[in-house]
């Protein structure tokens, strides 16, 4: 029933962003709510997954099948991709790349929402 909640919950997240970068001017004032919020509930469902399964949970899962390895070299290679995509305006808006990475090694996908909240909300300050 979990499983079910957080890929409902995912698909509403993923075509909300979906529509609003079809629709709205990426770079309105509020465009950063979405990643900053979306980071924000991922962050509460990693949180219990830790607390469930430990720290250190996924890496049992991590290399159970070929499909697992495969999985986790895409999202690694997702991330290095977005990140790099990201670096030059994060850089523009003054913002401490190291961190960041370091972030986003330790979280993923949480670490690379909130650096594209921050990066919308620092452009749409200055605009």
């Amino acid at each position: 029933m979990l499983l079910f909640i957080s890929s409902f919950a995912s698909a509403i997240v993923i075509a909300t962003a979906l529509f609003t970068a079809l629709v709205d001017r990426p770079t309105g004032l509020r465009s950063w709510l979405l990643p900053a919020a979306t980071s924000a509930v991922f962050l509460a469902g990693s949180l219990v997954a830790v607390w469930v399964e430990g720290p250190i949970g996924f890496v049992k899962d991590m290399d159970a099948s070929l499909w697992a390895v495969q999985i986790w070299v895409d999202l690694m290679l997702g991330f290095a991709v977005a990140f790099t995509a990201m670096l030059p305006e994060a850089r523009r808006q003054g913002m401490a790349p190291f961190r960041w990475a370091l972030l986003l090694c330790v979280s993923g996908a949480i670490g690379l929402l909130a650096m594209q909240a921050r990066v919308l909300y620092l452009r749409a300050r200055v605009s």
